[in-house]
């Protein structure tokens, strides 16, 4: 998870997609649960 994206100042396509895109396909439990996919930022 993009920690700038979570103060709000993540611009990387690659953070927005992940939080708009992924969390509403995923139930509500595994929302909490960092991202498992490899990232560059990560």
């Amino acid at each position: 998870v993009c920690q700038d994206f979570l103060r709000g100042r993540c611009e990387r396509i690659a953070c927005r997609y992940t939080h708009v895109i992924a969390q509403p396909m995923l139930p509500p439990p595994m929302r909490d649960v960092p991202m498992q996919m490899p990232y560059p930022e990560m």
